[in-house]
Parts: C-alpha cells; sequence; structure tokens
C-alpha cells in the first residue's frame, strides 16, 4: 500500500470513529442513519458539473452502484440496530473486524489478488486485535470472554451482519471505482441506499420522525463525515489492494476504544490496550506491504 493510500484510509478511520459515536448517542439511530445519507449527497452534487469526460456510467458501473447501494442500505440498518442494544466498544470492533477477516478470504477467489506475506501477516494482526478489543474486558464466566457470553444477544448477530455487508461492499466497490470516478459513485450510491431504506423506515420509524427536530446536528454530522470518510476510502481503493485497504481502515477502532471511555464512560482493560496495539502493528506491516 503506498503512502498516500494509507494516508487516506487513516483519514477516513477517524471520520469514521466519530461519526459512529455521534450515531450510538442518537436517541433515533436509524431515522438518522437514513437521513445522514442526505447531507454529503447534497453537499456534493454540485462538484458533479467539474467530472472529466461528463457523468458517462457504464450498465456494469450501474450494475455495482445498485448493488453496493443497497447493501449499504442493510449496512446502516443492521449497524443502527446493533447499536440499539450493544456498547460502542463490542459492537464496532466486531462489525468492523468481521469484514477484513472475510474480505482477505474473499479477495483472492474473486479479483484475483495475491497477498504479500507481510500484507497477511498485517491482516492477521489486525483481525486478531480487533476480536480481542471485542473479547474484553469483563468476562461473564472464568472461561468465556465477553463476546462468547453474548454470542446469541440479537447485537452481536446485527454486527456480524454488519461485518458481511461491508466485505460485500467492499469488493464491489473495488470493481465499481475502477468504472466510474469514485465521486460519481458515491453519490449514486447514497442516492440508491436512502431509497431502499426510505420504505422501511417509513413503516418501522415513523413516531420517530415527528420529534427528529432534536437530531438535526447529528444528522448533518454523520451525513457530512460518512460522506468524506467513504469517498476517502474509494479513492485508496484506487490505489491499493482490497484487502489491504479494508483492513487498514480497522485501526478506526483504535479511535472508536478512545472515544468510548472519553464520551460513552467504556472500560477498557489491559486487553483491549493490546489488543489496540496489535491493530496498530498490523496497520504498519500492511501500509509497508506492496
Amino acid at each position: 500500500m503506498t503512502a498516500t493510500a494509507l494516508a487516506l484510509v487513516l483519514a477516513a478511520a477517524l471520520l469514521h470513529a466519530t461519526w459512529n459515536l455521534a450515531l450510538k448517542r442518537s436517541a433515533r439511530k436509524l431515522v438518522v442513519s437514513w437521513l445522514s445519507l442526505l447531507p454529503g449527497t447534497l453537499l456534493a452534487s454540485p462538484g458533479l458539473l467539474l467530472l472529466p469526460g461528463g457523468p458517462g456510467i457504464s450498465p456494469a458501473a450501474w450494475a455495482c452502484i445498485l448493488a453496493t447501494g443497497l447493501l449499504h442500505a442493510l449496512y446502516f440498518l443492521f449497524l443502527s440496530e446493533a447499536y440499539e442494544r450493544g456498547e460502542l466498544s463490542l459492537v464496532y470492533p466486531l462489525a468492523r473486524g468481521s469484514g477484513p477477516l472475510l474480505v482477505a478470504l474473499l479477495a483472492p477467489l474473486l479479483l484475483g489478488e495475491v497477498l504479500t506475506p507481510g500484507g497477511a501477516t498485517g491482516i492477521g494482526l489486525v483481525v486478531l486485535g480487533l476480536f480481542g478489543v471485542a473479547g474484553g474486558p469483563g468476562p461473564a464466566t472464568p472461561r468465556q470472554s465477553r463476546l462468547l457470553a453474548q454470542w446469541h444477544a440479537p447485537h452481536v448477530a446485527m454486527a456480524l451482519l454488519t461485518g458481511l455487508t461491508i466485505a460485500g461492499y467492499s469488493l464491489v466497490d473495488k470493481v465499481g471505482v475502477g468504472l466510474v470516478h469514485p465521486y460519481l459513485y458515491q453519490f449514486f450510491m447514497f442516492g440508491v441506499a436512502f431509497l431502499a431504506l426510505t420504505p422501511y423506515v417509513l413503516w418501522r420509524q415513523r413516531p420517530s420522525l415527528a420529534s427528529l427536530r432534536a437530531e438535526w446536528r447529528t444528522v448533518a454530522l454523520v451525513g457530512v463525515f460518512s460522506f468524506v470518510a467513504y469517498l476517502l476510502v474509494l479513492f485508496a481503493l484506487r490505489l491499493a489492494k482490497v484487502a489491504y485497504v479494508v483492513a487498514a481502515r480497522e485501526v478506526s477502532i483504535v479511535f472508536g476504544v478512545a472515544l468510548g471511555a472519553a464520551f460513552l464512560g467504556e472500560r477498557h482493560g489491559a486487553r483491549r490496550l493490546i489488543a489496540a496495539a496489535s491493530i496498530a502493528a498490523g496497520t504498519l506491516l500492511i501500509g509497508l506491504s506492496r
């Protein structure tokens, strides 16, 4: 991974952890997720006129946009449901950690990417660190980690489903950004996700819409930060292998753990500090790989 790609991914990771904290603190998580798809898209729309070559999109590119839009709709649905019951420091690592693991396993099969030994080792350290963060502190029994003790809990299932969507849209996006400019790609992708979520939100969350005025700052923050963060990732995908990009993004867990402690009062023991060090080491290995 080049220095430029790594810098883009690290900036995206900080923005991503920040908007996840804001979403976790929200009282209307799914509605905020749904409406947050609009601010960044609306702010980005004037820039479409400046794209070189105009907004031409091939049928294959439209297929990628549709697929990633639907996967992102599921991503926001599952993530919002997970945050309704689970802590940021449990849901966030589990959701983000399962994504790169699946991508690392599937990218060589689906995209023909070959990982270097350093890159593969880095991915392994990142994934181990993420699951270490998710597993502590406070085991329910002497032989069960916190994660295993809650394995059947709804928020754990939702977090794992979130990770599955992350793997899916990351693989689709690696192909999509090779067919169309990332700026244009994300503009339409967020639009598809918004339209896909609308029927469900209006059906299940209509009462929350009446009292949404108090959440407008959260909607704006989540919307702008999520748009900019993912745009940076899409540009990084043009410069590096998808497995490296997805794994390097997971340094956001370090930011997420710190934000959870600072703003939500979540406890963190030595196990999570060691896990965070594993994430940092893995990210460094990924950054040095080619």
